[in-house]
């Protein structure tokens, strides 16, 4: 069994703005903070000269407006305070996705996975043209030597790649890959079902006219050549063809003899 998959693009993206706007969100928590232990204590100044004043004026008329004032003041930086940690949360939401932005206000495990970089976010973008019904929750990116890291899924992204066009999602990879800001990553999507399929080792296939070829037996001294898709690497070596009878009768040694068999054949029928 397997899953088809879509060849995508993914980007590590750069997360200097995100841990700025981290920043900038806790600094604005702390303020709001500030604001509303300044506005309680000014509450109470404002409330007990209220009382002061009206029992026979103990206090001025002017110390009761002192601390009026000071707590209207409280209450429009309160309000203030307010009105920019909600201006914050909402960029956090446009800019990276309900996802991120909701980790950013709440500061999830996930979000300092990110800012202490012991994980990555990878910007995928499919092809133009090419549609899924729903992102997959892991891929696979491809990586030197024949390498892979699996991600995993975080949201639909806000924006898209410009060069690409295509749809986009986030996911999240571990950093210990040596996956650095701007990297580049071809990246795979399994977006549907599992399926039954054949893997084809690579000693098997013969390779014309910029296509993959295998040979099936279709009878004790016959062979038949079919073409097979090669968007599907099999786990060890080769590909997956999903379209095989099974059992497959596929020729895995002495594939490229067959070959140079058929195009003499042809050569003999021309003659």
């Amino acid at each position: 069994p397997y899953r088809r998959q879509s060849r995508a693009y993914g980007t590590v993206v750069d997360l200097r703005p995100l841990t700025e706007l981290d920043s900038t969100y806790a600094d604005a928590q702390a303020k709001l903070q500030i604001a509303e232990a300044k506005l309680a204590a000014a509450q109470t100044a404002f409330s007990r000269a209220q009382k002061l004043y009206k029992d026979q004026q103990n206090i001025s008329a002017a110390q009761l407006q002192s601390a009026e004032a000071t707590y209207r003041i409280d209450q429009a930086v309160l309000a203030a305070a307010r009105s920019r940690l909600r201006t914050l949360a909402s960029a956090a939401l446009q800019n990276w996705g309900p996802v991120l932005g909701r980790a950013l206000t709440t500061g999830s495990a996930m979000l300092a996975d990110l800012i202490e970089r012991r994980a990555v976010l990878v910007h995928v973008t499919l092809p133009p043209g090419v549609a899924i019904d729903k992102a997959p929750q892991t891929a696979t990116a491809e990586l030197a030597n024949d390498r892979r890291t699996q991600l995993r899924f975080v949201s639909a992204a806000t924006r898209t790649d410009p060069k690409i066009q295509g749809l986009s999602f986030f996911y999240i990879a571990p950093a210990d890959d040596g996956l650095l800001p701007g990297r580049n990553l071809l990246v795979m999507l399994s977006p549907d079902a599992p399926v039954n399929g054949v893997a084809v080792p690579d000693t098997a296939i013969v390779w014309l006219q910029g296509k993959a070829w295998i040979y099936l037996r279709t009878g004790p001294q016959q062979f038949a050549r079919r073409p097979i898709p090669t968007d599907l690497p099999a786990p060890r070596s080769g590909w997956v063809a999903g379209d095989l009878p099974d059992p497959a009768p596929v020729v895995v040694e002495g594939a490229a003899t067959l070959l140079s068999e058929e195009f003499r054949a042809q050569l003999r029928g021309e003659d």
